[in-house]
């Protein structure tokens, strides 16, 4: 039964590579992305809309003598999108979420706890240190997001364009994020948000296929700017500064 004593199905994949490579950062993710999705914040009197996301129960290899993994998690009746409110609402209350010990990060960082992939890219995600803000969050975005995506296109002229030009001049853009109170928070996200990975589950908003790190919130809509899908990010923005 789930945590209000319904009964649940299962929803089982299974693939002959090893957990590690296959099951364990999409479990992870979808554990943290559970446990934000759920958060409410202490002066908010209604649940409001929250993200349907699935629980993991269980995940690994299977036993001595077998190849493979698996990855065991509660089953979702997916259908079409809700309305773009109630996804920007859930987004931000998720967003909202302080980083924690159950939501794997204990330590207030920027990163997460395994390299993923967005699509098929790599992704690589090392913690920064504890109680991280604007200043680690841009060193990470710098390095582990636009370096390393102009790394693996092996464009000559971009990543010169990048080094030389941009982003010695990167945390300008962030000087008013600087300071007591004032400081870049992590926030979970998603990853990989566009319109292909959003649906709903049970009359709610639900996402799926995650790129799960721990960012600045407005890192989340890079994807469904670029792609003209952003009217939710708008109301995410509205909830993030109400919530």
């Amino acid at each position: 039964s789930d945590d209000d004593g319904k009964p649940v199905s299962f929803f089982v994949k299974s693939s002959s590579r090893s957990c590690d490579e296959m099951f364990k950062g999409e479990a992870l993710g979808l554990q943290a992305m559970y446990a934000c999705s759920r958060y409410m914040p202490d002066d908010q009197t209604e649940k409001g809309n929250s993200l349907r996301i699935p629980k993991v129960f269980h995940y690994g290899d299977y036993s001595s003598g077998s190849n493979g993994s698996f990855l065991i998690m509660e089953y979702l009746n997916l259908a079409g999108r809700s309305d773009d409110y109630a996804l920007g609402q859930a987004m931000a209350r998720m967003h909202l979420a302080p980083p924690s010990d159950k939501a794997g990060n204990p330590n207030s960082s920027f990163g997460f706890n395994v390299d993923n992939t967005i699509g098929g890219t790599p992704q690589p995600n090392p913690w920064t240190k504890p109680n991280s803000g604007t200043k680690e969050w841009v060193e990470f975005f710098k390095t582990h997001r636009i370096g390393h995506q102009l790394n693996l296109a092996g464009d000559s002229y971009c990543s010169k364009l990048w080094d030389r030009d941009i982003a010695p001049r990167l945390e300008l853009l962030f000087e008013d994020l600087m300071g007591e109170g004032k400081e870049i928070q992590p926030s979970l996200l998603h990853g990989d948000l566009w319109s292909g990975n959003i649906g709903s589950a049970d009359g709610m908003p639900s996402v799926f296929d995650p790129a799960v790190y721990w960012g600045h919130h407005e890192a989340e809509w890079g994807v469904s700017c670029c792609l003209a899908f952003r009217d939710f990010s708008d109301h995410d923005l509205q909830m993030m500064l109400l919530l």
